[in-house]
């Protein structure tokens, strides 16, 4: 026990100690009793936090609840006040499908339903990842029964972290987070006075770019990204890609090589399946299937420069066809069917 008074004013005295209050202490009861009240539906326990441990009024608790005022620290670090707030509740619902969907994204990567066990993105993780990214997916589960802001905070975090690594793109929660942040269905006048469909990523994809602009990566990664951009929220067009106008597509057993820009070979997938197996793309995941159909059927796959052999090694026409593409583009990697990549 400490028996001495201190000359600090840090008051630490007869053994008993005093904590000065952190400045962010005032939002992070608000935040507490805020995530109490909407994200468990414990309205009437998020009350109790604050009228048994702070003696406040109910009526003020309530107010900082719902959004009208909020608890901000006193400049003496000892004390807080309650102050106007705007805030409005979010949609934990629609934060807790996005998680899933997220982690639904991530296990088709890291558990591939094929039936080798493997696929072309697994293929270019090391054991020490592959087991580090099951962990952290883990993780998002456990944390999604506690708290889903956290949760969604490392879902985003772990498909980032898979995308860099594999080349994979979640296209469809991308273009969704986007269309939810700038609208869908926006017009503008052309100059010949009518209408035309305005992009309404443009924004958004414009603000992106810059960032990479402004990035230290280097200039082909940098090109890379802003493809990656450019390509949300369009189709891609199936057509045989004979004079190699795309450094991504598909090359099926016979050498025809498919293009497409790059982070559209996921929806050119669909499309080449429906088209040359008559299998309908008629759900949202069905795009996703028919990659690894592609895959399976020995399709080899080039995103960003970067080659996959699939479930079946080269045929003549596709080497043939792969060597006059390198005549017109510089290959970054190739994977091939064994996982080893040059």
């Amino acid at each position: 026990m400490i028996t001495d008074k201190m000359v600090d004013k840090n008051v630490v005295e007869r053994g008993v100690a005093y904590f000065r209050l952190g400045e962010n202490f005032g939002q992070m009861i608000t935040d507490l009793v805020r995530e109490r009240a909407w994200q468990e539906c414990q309205r009437d326990a998020a009350i109790l936090i604050l009228v048994e441990n702070m003696d406040m009024a109910p009526d003020l608790a309530r107010e900082i609840i719902d959004g009208k005022m909020k608890l901000v620290t006193n400049k003496d670090k000892v004390t807080v006040r309650a102050v106007k707030d705007k805030w409005k509740h979010p949609n934990f619902e629609g934060m807790e499908k996005e998680v899933e969907t997220l982690m639904k994204e991530a296990r088709s990567v890291l558990y591939p339903d094929m039936p080798s066990g493997t696929s072309a993105q697994l293929r270019m993780l090391t054991d020490k990842e592959q087991d580090e990214m099951r962990v952290a997916l883990r993780d998002v589960k456990e944390m999604l029964r506690m708290n889903v802001r956290k949760a969604l905070e490392r879902a985003k975090f772990l498909v980032e972290w898979i995308e860099s690594a594999t080349n994979y793109e979640s296209r469809e929660h991308i273009i969704q987070r986007m269309q939810i942040e700038a609208g869908v269905g926006d017009f503008k006048p052309d100059e010949e006075g009518g209408n035309e469909e305005h992009d309404p990523l443009s924004g958004i994809k414009d603000d992106a770019k810059a960032r990479i602009e402004n990035s230290d990566l280097d200039d082909e990664a940098k090109a890379r990204m802003k493809g990656l951009i450019d390509s949300q929220g369009k189709e891609a067009d199936v057509f045989e890609d004979k004079e190699f106008k795309y450094d991504s597509g598909w090359l099926d057993r016979e050498g025809h090589y498919w293009g497409c820009p790059i982070g559209l070979h996921i929806d050119l997938a669909g499309k080449l399946v429906e088209k040359f197996f008559r299998v309908p793309d008629t759900d949202n995941q069905s795009a996703r299937n028919a990659e690894r159909f592609l895959e399976v059927e020995g399709w080899m796959k080039c995103t960003g420069r970067v080659w996959y052999e699939t479930e079946k090694p080269p045929t003549p026409s596709q080497k043939s066809t792969l060597k006059k593409w390198c005549e017109k583009w510089t290959m970054s990697k190739y994977y091939s069917k064994d996982g080893g990549y040059y």
